[in-house]
């Protein structure tokens, strides 16, 4: 009797992170289990996440159970997983502390 494999597949897609929000790439993550960006250049960031039930929003931003915000510190060459306070999340956005946009390459596997 043969197995029944499921492959998952895997989406590659550029996306933008902004300094703002309105400027940021939505991720559509609600057909995906795991998210990690790829960020080839622009240095050491912190990205604070924004979330939505809607791809056009509104977009709010994603705390933790303890009040802090849900961030991710990471820099160039790098892959950083998206956060788990992030995975019951359909639609998020990626905004930097600081400095110019910068892209990235959302890594999605479902």
């Amino acid at each position: 009797m043969p197995f029944n494999i499921n492959r998952r597949t895997v989406l590659r897609t550029q996306i933008t992170l902004s300094a703002t929000l309105a400027n940021s790439t939505v991720i559509d993550m609600s057909e995906h289990a795991a998210v990690a960006l790829q960020l080839a250049a622009g240095g050491s960031n912190n990205i604070t996440w924004y979330g939505s039930s809607g791809f056009d929003g509104p977009f709010v931003q994603v705390f933790k159970a303890d009040g802090s915000a849900v961030t991710t510190n990471t820099g160039s060459n790098r892959i950083a997983a998206t956060p788990d306070e992030l995975f019951c999340l359909p639609f998020v956005k990626g905004v930097l502390s600081s400095g110019s946009d910068i892209t990235a390459t959302a890594i999605l596997k479902s």
